[in-house]
């Protein structure tokens, strides 16, 4: 956890419990310290954006054009944005925002680092982390306080945000791409190389190694990999299950 980090809270959904493409792009931008007409400026634009949301109101067909142009305004001014994968146990890349290009796109694991049974999947997924099952739950904190038992790949996401904001902590120079590559490069792999039995239903680099993450800042020279290392070892974590992306 990033104890100097400052939580800044956006309103997607509206008060009638309902959430449109434009209210997601506004509230994406408006994060990120853009200008969004009707709206006070951001006097805190977010380093590392937590997006736990599926947009049920565009069709299943990929990243919505107007979600898009948002993302890459947004990784323009060095955002970094972190998003669930969703809970429909199908390919992630259908999906806005999961399918967007340049967001980090993550999916829960159960108990056994194996892809949770109801999360999304694919190449859109960028890398996986701790989002409870049905028999084991992960526990959250409730907004007026005390905590409570969730699942979900919207609870995989913010570790990864969390992640995300120690790496900036260490460099705060790092773009969303080299955020993004020290995050999938140093994850842990899948046990048996693979998230789920099928090959195709993948789930990323691996699970999220904070650890190691954190470690893989601090000596960032903006390549991969590493020069070695004092033994004379490569310092690379690129995981042995998985192809560069």
């Amino acid at each position: 956890m990033n104890l100097r980090a400052i939580l800044l809270h956006v309103r997607v959904v509206s008060r009638l419990n309902r959430l449109s493409l434009r209210d997601a792009v506004d509230a994406l931008r408006w994060a990120a310290g853009l200008t969004v007409p009707g709206t006070p400026p951001n006097r805190f634009p977010a380093r590392v954006i937590n997006a736990s949301f599926t947009l049920n109101s565009v069709p299943k067909t990929g990243c919505a054009p107007a979600m898009q142009r948002a993302v890459d305004e947004v990784l323009a001014r060095g955002s970094v944005i972190v998003v669930s994968a969703g809970n429909r146990n199908a390919p992630a890349v259908l999906n806005t925002p999961a399918g967007c290009r340049g967001v980090i796109t993550v999916a829960p694991t159960d108990e056994q680092n194996r892809r949770a049974p109801y999360s999304n999947w694919g190449a859109a997924v960028a890398l996986a982390a701790p989002g409870g099952t049905a028999g084991e739950q992960v526990e959250v904190l409730r907004p007026g306080g005390g905590e409570a038992e969730r699942m979900g790949t919207s609870f995989a996401a913010p570790l990864v945000s969390g992640a995300a904001s120690l790496l900036l902590a260490e460099r705060p120079a790092l773009s969303p791409a080299a955020v993004a590559t020290i995050l999938e490069r140093t994850a842990q792999p899948f046990p048996g190389g693979q998230c789920d039995r099928l090959r195709a239903r993948s789930c990323g680099a691996g699970v999220l190694d904070v650890a190691a993450a954190v470690q893989a800042a601090r000596t960032w020279a903006g390549r991969w990999p590493w020069p070695a290392n004092a033994d004379g070892e490569p310092r690379s974590f690129w995981p042995p299950c998985c192809s560069q992306r």
